[in-house]
């Protein structure tokens, strides 16, 4: 048990990554986690997300059975032999992706195959919006280590979480925990064990309200900015957007100041693209939503230039 699926990350960064060492990630991933990995002196190596279909009649486009670019990464774990790999194969934070279980047999071979050590995290996999069925990472290798926590799933203030991993990992992550923290609260495990008794009582509503805020964004954003080309998401909490031009950052900084979740991702220069996501896991009216999208699109006249003026 850890303080959280971040906890978890940072104990595994500790025991298995280090300073100078590899760990592949996608490209875009959760921010936070790219963080942790940066502040533990390791080296990311990014393998880009391919990107989706093409959106018809101002749709949402519906990802694709290549939604990750497998190829690309068993060529970076080949070349560059990375220690671990964080990766978010359900519901894919942010594009709300889900890889396939083909795409998981192999990935599993291939990282057998250079010892890489294949980190999932499952923090969003109950928030399951549509469906799709898939088996955990886990299930096609007993080396894959698994986090996480019920912060995303039930409540954001439960910061509990876990590490399943085979026992000998396990007792390394344990020695590793004891020179940070000497455990967690036992009130917050004890209702963490009593939520998990119950698991599917308080998120059967969650998920249905996720589903209606899912799709009052996707009618926003198809109403009010029909450039962006937006990704549907199979689950979780955001919704990744293709913008038509190179203003991510300078949208993010418009979007913080009107209380719209929002984060930029830099494109290749070569790509000429830029894209964001949106969050969807807020509860708000439709009118509010409708405002915060429009102020989005509609920044004070020249402010995008100005900041927008240094790069995507």
């Amino acid at each position: 048990m850890t303080s959280g699926a971040q906890h978890a990350l940072n104990i595994i960064l500790k025991t298995l990554a280090g300073r100078q060492q590899k760990v592949l990630v996608e490209h875009p991933s959760y921010p936070n986690a790219l963080d942790a990995i940066r502040a533990s002196g390791s080296r990311t190596v990014p393998v880009p997300m391919p990107p989706a279909a093409e959106p018809t009649s101002g749709a949402a486009a519906e990802p694709t059975s290549g939604a990750w670019d497998i190829d690309g990464m068993v060529a970076a774990m080949r070349h560059q032999r990375p220690a671990m790999a964080y990766l978010v194969p359900d519901f894919h934070n942010p594009t709300g992706r889900i890889m396939s279980n083909l795409q998981r047999r192999r990935l599993v071979r291939e990282a057998a195959g250079t010892g890489t050590v294949l980190v999932v995290d499952e923090t969003l996999r109950e928030l399951n919006l549509d469906g799709v069925s898939t088996s955990p990472l886990a299930a096609f290798s007993p080396a894959v280590v698994t986090i996480g926590s019920l912060s995303k799933s039930h409540w954001a203030g439960l910061r509990t979480g876990w590490i399943r991993a085979e026992e000998d990992l396990i007792n390394r992550f344990v020695q590793t925990r004891t020179t940070m923290d000497l455990g967690g609260p036992v009130v917050e495990q004890l209702a963490a064990a009593r939520l998990l008794r119950a698991f599917a009582e308080p998120l059967d509503a969650r998920l249905a309200e996720l589903r209606r805020n899912r799709e009052a964004l996707l009618g926003l954003l198809a109403e009010h900015l029909p450039g962006w080309h937006v990704e549907r998401p199979r689950g979780g909490l955001t919704a990744w957007c293709r913008l038509p031009t190179p203003s991510s950052t300078a949208l993010t900084v418009v979007a913080r100041t009107s209380a719209c979740g929002s984060r930029p991702a830099r494109a290749s220069a070569s790509a000429g693209l830029s894209s964001t996501s949106c969050a969807f896991r807020t509860r708000s009216r439709r009118p509010s939503l409708r405002w915060r999208c429009w102020h989005c699109a509609m920044p004070k006249p020249g402010s995008m230039r100005r900041r927008n003026s240094g790069g995507p």
